[in-house]
């Protein structure tokens, strides 16, 4: 049993991982997996509200890793920024892409 369970959950993590496609990950493992996770949640619950989607990213990477951090959601859009060291993540899933990045600012700004 146990070995089926892996080759499900190994399975499930692959298709995953077909369904999001990074361009850049500049960041922890952990937190790409908490934006891909919010990400994931936002799209099962049908949310296409792209700027809402941005403000959920930067508010709990600002709760949870400190302030800063600042988000892009978007169908088309370039970009070219400064961020922190190791403070950066660019990925794409149907229907978006998403820049995710911290900044050096100190204070909070809402």
């Amino acid at each position: 049993l146990s070995v089926k369970g892996q080759t499900a959950q190994s399975n499930k993590k692959n298709e995953l991982r077909k369904f999001f496609a990074y361009v850049s990950i500049e960041i922890s493992q952990e937190q790409a997996s908490l934006a891909q996770t919010l990400v994931q949640q936002q799209i099962n619950a049908k949310n296409n509200n792209l700027q809402q989607v941005a403000k959920l990213l930067k508010q709990k990477f600002d709760t949870t890793y400190g302030i800063g951090w600042q988000c892009i959601v978007g169908n088309s859009f370039g970009c070219y920024i400064t961020h922190l060291p190791n403070c950066f993540l660019y990925f794409s899933v149907e229907p978006f892409s998403v820049v995710l990045y911290r900044t050096n600012l100190t204070t909070s700004i809402t």
